[in-house]
């Protein structure tokens, strides 16, 4: 879709960049947010529920879960699901230790797995010179 198609056809129906508009777009950026904090600490709560003792199988109750709801389509994969949960692993360890830390974790999912692949020497040299 070309720029030209989304520009409303008068000046009067232009979105006005106040206040309003900025507060609707942090609202926006915080149920996303939200959104992902949540996924990715429910994705690690149900990994340590079905995860194996040695970290690496899932029980069968869960695979037959993920087959039965296909949740390839919601995860990827899941090597994806794996990012999910080191993401809440990462999320909830933060929030235990240190709210302000977590308030400055990034937003993405991509960002939050690199950040949990860390050591806690260097999570605590980074997240201190953000």
């Amino acid at each position: 879709m070309a720029d030209s198609e989304m520009k409303p056809d008068n000046a009067s129906n232009k979105i006005p960049l106040n206040q309003a508009t900025y507060d609707q777009v942090v609202s926006y950026f915080g149920k996303i947010k939200r959104s992902v904090v949540e996924l990715a600490m429910f994705a690690y709560d149900i990994h340590i529920q079905y995860i194996d003792d040695s970290g690496k199988k899932y029980s069968d109750d869960f695979r037959t879960w993920w087959d039965t709801f296909q949740l390839d389509a919601q995860f990827g994969s899941l090597s994806n699901f794996s990012k999910w949960q080191n993401a809440g692993r990462l999320l909830r360890a933060t929030q235990k230790r240190n709210e302000k830390h977590f308030k400055k974790l990034p937003l993405s999912l991509d960002a939050l797995y690199q950040v949990s692949q860390l050591k806690d020497d260097e999570f605590a040299l980074c997240i201190e010179n953000t």
